[in-house]
């Protein structure tokens, strides 16, 4: 079930960023944006999709509390008696409100507040929010809202642009947007990763399940800002690359579906708590050997573990050349994939726990 209800939390994101880059263009002046290629039926479709998408984690606990009372009994007490079931109604009637505005054709002001309450929404229901009250539910929204907003209008230009019309213009106004959002990104994503793991246990949390896909996250953050850097700068010089801009969208995507599939699993307020219940990550004794309590990372330098991070950064100038010289995206893709996973062996190569 967890698979299920990652997977819908990270298509989740998806159509949400979708709905975000929609509302963004209608801001933004004819003259200052590239034509895009939406249609309406994909915007209904877009926003049908939310409720969907939000049921998973909603049915996996109905059929939890299934098993000792009747079934409408376990549905009306989950939507009324518990936090996620109270989001999961009010996600509903904002999805109504959404389809209402659409078909009236309202006011860019409306969907603007509509797409405002769908993340507050989102960010009500999170994990963070009912670990940390106010603090927790602040954090995770912003950081959602900051996130959305970029990939939003990066998808849009990366995959249902028309034509490069008024290209220099888009990216005066994209560009110093883009890097308000990073810088908001980065501030609220340390304060809610703040929330799970303590500064001191952040290596120490490798072993886990969850350490491991916030480490793969982090480190596709790299590529991620690579893909960025390349987009300004040759954009600004020849007009958009078509190859770059989908590539910075697939690695933001890649953020997107680690972060869903991380907020599934039990994050290590205590490392050795959470070690005794849920075991090591997958591939961790593998590549760090076996693992022992009290649980207490240390650096030990292998020539294996070197070998790695020589390939990673090998995969990553081999990427870089292969935009310049290749239309292939499969292999750029390749070699960017390469990078994640050679990093990531070699760092686990040289702890042992």
């Amino acid at each position: 079930m967890m698979w299920l209800t990652g997977l819908s939390d990270f298509l989740l994101y998806i159509t949400v960023s979708f709905l975000a880059g929609i509302v963004v263009f209608q801001f933004v002046p004819e003259a200052r944006k590239p034509v895009t290629r939406v249609s309406d039926k994909a915007v209904v479709f877009a926003v049908l999709s939310m409720p969907l998408l939000t049921a998973a984690p909603i049915m996996q606990l109905v059929l939890f509390l299934a098993d000792s009372r009747p079934f409408m009994t376990a549905v009306a007490e989950v939507l009324t008696g518990f936090r996620s079931g109270n989001v999961y109604m009010a996600g509903v009637a904002i999805t109504l409100l959404w389809l209402i505005a659409l078909r009236l054709k309202a006011h860019r002001a409306i969907f603007t507040m509509l797409l405002v309450m769908t993340i507050v929404n989102i960010g009500y229901g999170s994990h963070a929010a009912s670990i940390d009250g106010l603090t927790g539910f602040l954090s995770h929204t912003i950081h959602l809202l900051a996130l959305s907003l970029w990939a939003g209008v990066l998808l849009q230009v990366a995959w249902f642009r028309g034509t490069a019309d008024h290209w220099e213009r888009f990216t005066k106004w994209f560009t110093p947007f883009a890097m308000a959002m990073v810088a908001i990104l980065l501030i609220s994503g340390v304060l809610v990763m703040l929330l799970f793991v303590k500064p001191a246990d952040y290596v120490d949390s490798w072993i886990l399940p969850y350490g491991q896909l916030l480490l793969l996250k982090h480190l596709s953050i790299i590529p991620l800002f690579a893909a960025a850097w390349i987009n300004k700068r040759r954009s600004s010089k020849l007009g958009p690359d078509d190859k770059w801009l989908k590539i910075e969208s697939i690695a933001l995507l890649t953020v997107f579906f680690l972060t869903a599939f991380m907020s599934k699993l039990a994050p290590p307020h205590d490392i050795n708590q959470t070690f005794r219940r849920e075991g090591t990550a997958p591939f961790s004794e593998w590549l760090s050997g076996a693992s022992y309590l009290p649980i207490r990372a240390q650096f030990t330098l292998s020539i294996e573990g070197l070998l790695m991070v020589a390939i990673s950064l090998c995969c990553f100038f081999l990427a870089f050349f292969s935009a310049r010289q290749s239309r292939l995206m499969w292999l750029l893709l390749l070699l960017i994939t390469g990078f994640v996973l050679f990093i990531y062996a070699g760092l686990m190569m040289n702890l042992r726990f």
